[in-house]
């Protein structure tokens, strides 16, 4: 997961700041998702782009064009970093899909606090999935840390 395998998936290697700067057109697009949205917004920061776009910091960029706060914009960050891959075709999937779907960025949010293998699992031995409420998620991670 991370950033090694954006530029290799999604061809938007080396200084192609522009079409990492479209992020704004492409989130207004009805194809657009969050997982793709989250590997883009952690290109742009891990590459400084967003200093070619006249911004100061990643958050001034954020904000500006995909209208994020702060925190949104670190968790998305976040979330690509820990847990988004490439999957066969185009787009991503989550490390810790497997029979179960995908989880959304709100589960997402809620499980970067734990480290990526102890989730794998956890959700390899069914004890998560997206089929989980983000307050059941919430809940039963906690009673597993405290075990």
């Amino acid at each position: 997961a991370g950033i090694e395998m954006i530029s290799k998936f999604n061809g938007i290697e080396g200084n192609s700041a522009k079409q990492a700067f479209d992020m704004a057109i492409f989130q207004k697009r009805e194809s657009a998702n969050a997982y793709e949205i989250a590997v883009r917004l952690l290109y742009v920061y891990k590459n400084g782009l967003y200093k070619k776009g006249g911004f100061s910091n990643i958050v001034e960029y954020s904000a500006f064009n995909l209208h994020f706060n702060a925190s949104k914009t670190y968790k998305y960050i976040i979330i690509a970093d820990k847990f988004l891959e490439p999957k066969k075709g185009c787009g991503y999937e989550t490390v810790l899909k497997k029979y179960y779907g995908d989880y959304t960025i709100g589960q997402l949010i809620e499980l970067c606090h734990y480290p990526v293998e102890w989730l794998k699992k956890l959700n390899n031995d069914g004890v998560i999935s997206p089929h989980m409420t983000t307050a059941q998620l919430r809940k039963t991670l906690k009673t597993m840390k405290n075990n």
